[in-house]
């Protein structure tokens, strides 16, 4: 079943190239990234820059995503001049010589396997719904629970690992630096589509004033200020869910409790969910339906824009 789905993910892709009218080059580079991610991964530049800033970067990666988690770390890291410490959350399938290697690569990153993952979260003393909602099966739970509950610094970014930098990302530089007014700053905001929230009546009932624009956020790139979120909120948000095991219970959660605290969406003509990469534009997430474009275009974009 998940040989066939993959084979259906490639045939989408291939059908995308196609469409968009990709010539040799473009599918030379998207057979290279896409297929060849642990060999190029093993075989990229050491970044060996001291961490220059307080807070943490926290992303969810699978072992063969690693080589597009290095492209996400890097274009950030160059593009920003901020060298945070990041933490590359298992997701089950890296194995610790993996990670040794992946660590070898810059000298701010930790990857956190799932076994220690897994005995750090069972020592925090937390509402026993929290712990029971780590339980979904659903595993991008993880990048909601693991990523508040195991960071360690009052300011922290979550981003996927399917995202790049193009420019300087100066509302991401302002807020971690105290230069803000709001308390989060998350991607979303566009007029149509919005996320179900698996909550029931009478917690949307409660926050009302802030169900769309939770509905709204896409948990591709967030920002925020964790000392403002109480862990209540959380257990709250887990009490009034309607199946822990939805698809959409991670990007949901932080919704809801992103938007209970002054918020702002990073502004979409520069912070893109959709579209390209056009001069002025800062970041891009390559959402699935766009996912061939890191490949076949977005990686080398970086190292054109940056010189690398």
């Amino acid at each position: 079943m998940q040989l066939f789905s993959k084979i259906k993910d490639e045939v989408f892709f291939a059908r995308k190239m196609i469409q968009y009218r990709y010539g040799p080059r473009g599918w030379y580079r998207y057979i290279k990234h896409k297929f060849f991610p642990v060999f190029l991964t093993r075989r990229a530049k050491p970044i060996s820059l001291p961490v220059n800033t307080d807070f943490e970067w926290h992303i969810l990666s699978h072992k063969i995503g690693l080589w597009m988690t290095y492209w996400t770390i890097r274009s950030f890291m160059h593009q920003s001049g901020l060298v945070p410490r990041v933490i590359v959350h298992d997701d089950g399938t890296i194995d610790a010589e993996t990670a040794k290697m992946f660590e070898s690569k810059f000298a701010n990153v930790t990857v956190l396997l799932r076994a220690e993952a897994n005995r750090q979260f069972s020592q925090l003393q937390l509402p026993e719904i929290i712990h029971r909602a780590r339980k979904s099966k659903n595993f991008y739970i993880l990048m909601f629970l693991d990523h508040f509950f195991l960071s360690n610094s009052k300011r922290v970014m979550v981003s996927d690992n399917d995202v790049l930098f193009f420019d300087r990302p100066g509302e991401i530089i302002d807020f971690m630096v105290g230069r803000s007014s709001v308390d989060a700053m998350y991607c979303g905001g566009w007029d149509e589509g919005r996320n179900e929230l698996p909550v029931d009546d009478e917690y949307k009932n409660k926050y009302r004033d802030v169900v769309d624009h939770a509905g709204r956020l896409n948990s591709g790139l967030m920002i925020f200020d964790k000392s403002k979120i109480p862990v209540e909120r959380i257990a709250e948000y887990f009490e009034h869910a309607t199946d822990l095991d939805d698809h959409l219970i991670e990007q949901s959660g932080w919704g809801m409790i992103l938007s209970q605290v002054p918020h702002a969406f990073f502004p979409e003509e520069t912070y893109r969910l959709r579209g390209g990469v056009e001069k002025g534009v800062i970041f891009k997430h390559f959402t699935k339906p766009r996912r061939h474009e890191f490949f076949a275009y977005g990686i080398d974009e970086v190292r054109k824009r940056s010189g690398m």
